[in-house]
Parts: structure tokens; sequence; C-alpha cells
């Protein structure tokens, strides 16, 4: 059996602006994949424009643009719109999102994962997730802990457009666990601006038919009018559930790691946003 073949796909909005890893994403969809599709949802903080510097130097990553329309429920329009694209060229598509990046020291073991997929019919795939929220010293099990997100293409699967929109609702299949490592580092920027709190806060508001969001985030929002979040991870951790990392990191997102370190110690040294 010859080696599967996999594209990657991702899509955000306003990628810049909100200071997401997303060009680490792409680097590191780059490494594993042999072809990365990105859907920019026209913003106007100049994602569109860098990732067109990408694209010309690399010829694997294709590039489409949508309008975000302003719900996260476009989310599942966006992941359907880059599975159509995709279509059966290539034998397995993976959704990642803007803020993750690919442990490459697990590349070896998820391609042969791949190759155990498709001789077993299995239609989807789950990697193992690292959360890292707030900084990247500590891991936190936030609301996915591990989505099914690899699919077979020839199984036609797609996003349902009634639960938001995120890789949650691509199930309904025999799934296998994958050895995949991906590493999520957009909540790391969560304690430092107002918008990226409330953002979760609505996210969350949109997975409660799912079993979401958390209690304690609708408590503290109803209750004190913002999210807390520094109590949250304090009860997290005295829960067992915030934990120091002692891992290593993708070798794509050092970069990005060393600006988010600046970031969190100056907000550490400013204004709290929930002043």
């Amino acid at each position: 059996m010859n080696e599967p073949t996999l594209a990657v796909y991702l899509f955000g909005y306003r990628l810049n602006q909100i200071k997401y890893p997303w060009r680490e994403s792409i680097e590191s969809a780059l490494a594993l994949a042999d072809a990365v599709y990105f859907c920019e949802a026209q913003g106007d903080d100049g994602t569109w424009e860098d990732a067109q510097e990408i694209a010309a130097r690399e010829h694997r990553l294709h590039l489409i643009r949508h309008s975000w329309e302003g719900d996260y429920s476009v989310q599942a329009v966006l992941g359907n719109l880059l599975l159509d694209e995709i279509g059966t060229q290539y034998d397995f598509a993976l959704k990642l999102d803007a803020d993750e990046v690919f442990g490459e020291w697990s590349f070896k073991d998820f391609k042969t994962d791949l190759l155990i997929m498709l001789g077993r019919n299995y239609a989807l795939g789950c990697p193992h997730y690292t959360h890292f929220c707030p900084d990247d010293k500590h891991e936190f099990d936030f609301i996915y802990r591990s989505k099914a997100v690899v699919s077979d293409t020839h199984a036609h699967l797609r996003f349902d457009l009634g639960h938001g929109g995120d890789a949650c609702a691509l199930g309904g299949a025999k799934e296998y666990q994958t050895r995949l490592e991906i590493m999520h580092f957009g909540k790391m920027s969560m304690g430092r601006e107002r918008e990226a709190l409330q953002k979760e806060y609505d996210f969350q508001q949109k997975y409660v038919a799912l079993g979401f969001p958390d209690p304690i985030v609708v408590d503290q929002k109803n209750n004190l009018g913002y999210i807390d979040y520094e109590a949250i991870f304090h009860l997290a951790k005295e829960a067992g559930q915030f934990r120091e990392y002692h891992g290593r990191y993708p070798v794509f997102v050092e970069k990005y790691l060393d600006q988010m370190r600046k970031r969190h110690q100056e907000w550490k040294n400013g204004q709290s946003i929930l002043s």
C-alpha cells in the first residue's frame, strides 16, 4: 500500500490583530502535509497580504478568501468550503486551527497511523492536544480535549452547520486515536486583552447544546460581569487540571513563544484588564 497523502486546512479572521501564531501554524503544516489550504476571512489587518507573500514562496500553500459574516457559525461554512476545495485529491484532510502547531517529533508515527486508518477503514482520526493557557509554562485541559479533525476524504464528512462550526462537530464516524501531537497556543493571549476574553466567552456560549461551557465561566460572567481567568486557573490548579508543562515545543513556534513571554511580562507589570 502506498503512503497516504494528506492535505491540511485552516482558516482565520484578523489573525494579525489577535496575535495568533498563524504563520507558525502554516509552517508546521507545510512540514507535514502534501498541501496546505488556508482561507482568510476578508479581514483588514494585513493577514491576507502576509499569506500571499508566503504562498508566493511556497507552491503547496493554496489561498482562498471568504467573508466572515460576523458569527462563529461561519466556521462550519469555511471548513466545508475548504473540504470541498480539497475534494478527494488527497487521502486525508486535517483541520488545524490558526493557533495550533504540530509537534514535528510525532510526524513519523502519525504517517504510520494514517496507513493504519486507510487499511482499516477509519473515517476519522483524533490527535493528542496540549493546551497552553494562560502561558507557555502551564497546560490546561480546555473545553475540547481530543478533537476528531483528521478525515478520510472519500467518506465525504462535513461540518454540521447547526453546532457553531468548530471541529467538535466533525464526528459520527469510526475514529482512530492517532499519535500526532498538536499544541494550542492561542489562549496564551488570554488575560491581556478584553476583546480576547469576551471572544472566549462568546465561543463557549455557542456550545451549550454540546455540554459546554464551563459552569464556572458562566457564573462569573453572570455574577461579576466579567471573566476572572486567574481565578479559573487557580481553581483548575487546585483540581489537578492546571499543570506545569515539562515537555518540548515545536521548532516552528519558538519565535512566537519569545514574543508571548515578553507580552505576558508587560501585562503583568501593567494594568489588569479586569480593573
